[in-house]
């Protein structure tokens, strides 16, 4: 058996986010393991779930796919 990717969505628009998980889900190879709204919450999955990929939306609120958090 092979390995599935690990794959986290980051969307803020929850029909596109569902449509996405939906075409994710269907493939064989890819697991959607979390879904986040923003950047805050794609960050806080990434450490939890550790995804191999993330598929993230560059425009989201609170915090979009292109700055990086201030530490």
């Amino acid at each position: 058996m092979t390995k599935k990717i690990k794959l986290l969505i980051a969307e803020d628009n929850e029909s596109y986010r569902h449509d996405m998980v939906s075409y994710f889900e269907s493939q064989s190879d890819i697991h959607v393991v979390a879904e986040a709204e923003n950047g805050i919450e794609a960050i806080s999955y990434s450490r939890e779930y550790n995804p191999d990929v993330i598929f993230m939306d560059i425009s989201m609120p609170i915090m979009n796919g292109l700055k990086p958090p201030k530490l």
